[in-house]
């Protein structure tokens, strides 16, 4: 299956929490949250993020999130634990407050130092945050990437 390929649960949206998942593609999983994300939602997500490690030479990880959202103090101890073995990564964060994008931020920079490779790009819309993604799967793509 190709990285553009349509993944099996694309319109099955699961809930993991209040948080809705879907599945674009067979390297695409799409997030939209909905107020607080606990730690035991992140548990959930990184389970569901799972379904697209396996044959993938990265992940691509798009989260939309509403006006509300807050993240559990306990979550960056859990960090490790929860990417154990995750695939390079890049996430595109939609809607993101400067708080949650400060947050964000100090999660990323947390998985890199773990050595688990990973990019955050912060997006005002959907659509340019999908052109990325593009943008690097085809740079993934080239001969000399």
């Amino acid at each position: 299956m190709s990285s553009t390929d349509s993944h099996p649960d694309q319109q099955h949206i699961t809930y993991v929490g209040k948080h809705e998942v879907t599945y674009d593609t067979d390297d695409l999983m799409v997030i939209r949250v909905h107020g607080n994300i606990s730690v035991d939602d992140a548990r959930g997500l990184a389970l569901a993020e799972r379904k697209i490690w396996a044959n993938n030479v990265a992940v691509y990880l798009l989260v939309i999130v509403d006006k509300t959202v807050s993240i559990d103090s306990g979550l960056l101890g859990e960090i490790k634990s929860l990417y154990a073995g995750r695939p390079p990564h890049l996430s595109a964060l939609v809607g993101a407050s400067f708080t949650l994008q400060t947050v964000g931020s100090v999660i990323n920079r947390a998985l890199r130092m773990l050595g688990r490779p990973s990019s955050l790009r912060f997006f005002k819309d959907e659509a340019d945050a999908r052109a990325w993604f593009d943008e690097e799967r085809a740079r993934r793509a080239a001969p000399d990437a």
